[in-house]
């Protein structure tokens, strides 16, 4: 039984490695680097990796000078200010009224730029 096993396995080896040998026939020098460039893994890793390099290349060369700029702004609208009721005499009105003044600064806002430039 084991040598039955045993030529089944070998006949089949023999069979698929048969059918896999065909013959490739090249006519000019032209169509057999042709045929090499799409069938072949090397060539095809060596494209991805030249373009790769070319890239990297550029991707340096590009960030030798690394502008940086933060810029960070604020804006409030104080709606509602405290009121102060003062004597209305200070502002050259009737003796003994009281005026509503509004103290502070209804519009608050800030811009602070900082640019920065790193030459590695």
């Amino acid at each position: 039984m084991k040598n039955l096993i045993l030529n089944i396995t070998v006949f089949v080896v023999f069979v698929g490695f048969a059918n896999a040998q065909t013959v490739l026939n090249f006519n000019s020098l032209d169509s057999l680097l042709n045929y090499a460039e799409l069938n072949s893994i090397s060539i095809k890793t060596g494209e991805q990796q030249t373009l790769l390099a070319k890239w990297q290349k550029i991707s340096a060369t590009s960030n030798i000078v690394n502008l940086r700029n933060q810029v960070s702004a604020t804006f409030n609208n104080n709606l509602n200010l405290p009121v102060t009721y003062l004597p209305a005499e200070v502002f050259g009105g009737v003796p003994g009224t009281y005026k509503e003044v509004t103290m502070g600064q209804q519009f608050v806002g800030t811009l602070s730029v900082s640019p920065q430039i790193d030459i590695i």
